[in-house]
């Protein structure tokens, strides 16, 4: 079993990139503390530490840390603090760098991960310095944990951040908060032409090896069901239902009006993943 944990419902996209791969899971959403970007490095260390914690206690395998924010603070602190597997997510600069682009590359994420050494040195190493632009967005961790997307609010927030570049310049746009994938509809009403690139996929190959190094079930769950792969294989939705299990701050969720609210947000990110 593998335990995943975010400051909101932001990391439910990484949960829905992993359930393709099979495995179970159990999400932790620190919704006591959320937004995480706009607290102190040491808030939220120690968050992840209680978060971490709780993971084990409930008989993880490993754990995804499934927050940009998260992985920057902490990540070496607990992976010098527990024995079990941590994978971290960080923005996906190199997959934009690395694409053939030619324009410039701009990189939206949370004050916290704009202002820390980790976002600087993967840059650096990536000798894109010339090349790449960072805006922190801390309000659309706000919108999306309220579960408001693409509406006039949000539009004139991302409107009024974003105005001072000049959008058409942008090859490539690297969404460094996991909850800025629920607004692709959003940032492509101002970059029309961008790529859009995410850290999801890096996080999948790392929980496929990290279910074949412990033995644990790999078959994709939407293969069993549907050995065919015909158009009607399950949604993430449907995936979800069996094999992932939800907590809010360490509180089980079993209310089926908010279980409800956590399966839109996968068919939320069904739609946005068509962008």
């Amino acid at each position: 079993m593998i335990g995943m944990f975010d400051s909101g419902i932001g990391g439910i996209c990484v949960l829905r990139q992993a359930l393709f791969s099979g495995g179970d899971y159990i999400f932790f959403a620190d919704r006591t503390h959320v937004p995480y970007g706009t607290k102190t490095r040491e808030e939220v260390t120690r968050y992840c530490e209680d978060a971490v914690r709780f993971l084990i206690a409930q008989g993880v395998d490993a754990v995804i840390i499934a927050c940009n924010t998260a992985t920057s603070a902490a990540i070496e602190y607990l992976r010098a603090t527990f024995d079990v597997p941590i994978v971290g997510i960080e923005p996906a600069v190199k997959p934009a760098i690395t694409s053939g682009l030619s324009g410039r590359i701009l990189v939206a994420a949370t004050p916290i991960t704009i202002a820390g050494d980790k976002l600087k040195f993967l840059i650096r190493d990536n000798h894109a310095t010339d090349r790449v632009d960072l805006v922190a967005l801390p309000r659309l961790v706000n919108f999306a944990e309220n579960h408001e997307f693409n509406s006039p609010a949000v539009r004139e927030y991302l409107a009024k951040e974003l105005a001072h570049l000049r959008t058409d310049d942008y090859a490539g746009l690297v969404l460094g908060c996991t909850h800025f994938n629920y607004f692709k509809d959003s940032f492509r009403e101002i970059f029309p032409n961008t790529r859009f690139f995410d850290g999801n996929e890096g996080v999948t190959r790392r929980v496929n090896k990290i279910l074949a190094d412990l033995g644990l079930p790999m078959t994709p769950w939407a293969k069993q069901a549907n050995p065919s792969g015909a158009d009607d294989a399950p949604h993430s939705r449907e995936l979800a239902l069996p094999h992932a299990r939800f907590y809010y701050s360490g509180i089980p969720v079993r209310d089926d009006s908010e279980l409800e609210r956590i399966y839109s947000l996968f068919d939320r990110l069904d739609a946005m993943a068509e962008i």
